[in-house]
């Protein structure tokens, strides 16, 4: 995720949390901090555009000016990490085709969207396209090609938005170790959807959707916590200081 002051390369530290690479997926970032990527958390930003990006997340880094610009321009920021096997690739992309069926990606159920427009390296595509059924196929339109990358898009997705072609050039010395990088757009918000039951402890506990990069505004909600969380504060303090 994008930690305060970090904006100079897509980064999965933050300070309290030490994430498995199969485990970057858990939260995504928003300009003012960061949440659980459960619906109903990412719910609250949908208002604006989404980006996420998949691929070997610890392998690559996005320039300062593109992060910096990525976190201005996009109200959540996702991760989401690959092991880099086929099979993963393939569940994962038609999921994504599927935004609007049961079959959609777990982050997007009971969300209103109305279109996605994804970048990936033209090798990928097309091994992608191959491996499809050819409804998936159907449901895409070619909106750009280059010889290293394609961007298609599926549902409504009008506007003359080029910010794709500018993170293809970004990731040119990346391009093995990204899947994809896709735009996902949002109908006005209707209300939130019930959260799991982990976003519910969440929701519960914090009382936001997001645990704010301010750090007056992080101990603002540390105050509020009751004295059953005395000894797990002390426990992130502890750690914290050793890796200083």
């Amino acid at each position: 995720m994008l930690s305060e002051g970090q904006s100079s390369s897509y980064s999965v530290d933050y300070p309290g949390i030490r994430l498995h690479r199969e485990h970057i997926e858990v939260f995504f970032d928003t300009p003012e901090g960061f949440g659980l990527s459960d619906p109903w958390n990412i719910s609250h930003f949908l208002s604006e555009k989404t980006l996420l990006i998949r691929g070997q997340l610890q392998q690559f880094h996005l320039s300062a000016h593109l992060a910096d610009q990525a976190m201005s321009t996009y109200g959540v920021l996702h991760g989401n990490s690959s092991n880099a096997t086929l099979w993963q690739f393939d569940n994962w992309h038609r999921a994504l085709v599927h935004f609007s069926s049961p079959e959609c990606l777990p982050i997007f159920r009971e969300q209103q969207i109305r279109g996605i427009r994804t970048l990936m390296s033209t090798r990928r595509h097309q091994r992608f396209i191959e491996k499809q059924p050819k409804f998936i196929v159907k449901l895409t339109t070619i909106q750009w090609r280059s010889d290293d990358w394609v961007i298609w898009t599926v549902g409504d997705c009008q506007d003359e938005d080029n910010s794709l072609q500018t993170i293809a050039e970004d990731l040119k010395k990346n391009i093995e170790s990204v899947e994809s990088v896709t735009q996902c757009y949002f109908l006005p918000n209707t209300g939130h959807p019930q959260p799991g039951r982990i976003a519910q402890l969440w929701k519960e506990v914090i009382g936001s959707p997001i645990i704010p990069f301010d750090k007056t505004k992080r101990q603002e909600i540390i105050a509020s916590l009751d004295v059953s969380f005395e000894r797990h504060l002390a426990e992130w303090s502890r750690k914290l200081k050793k890796e200083v």
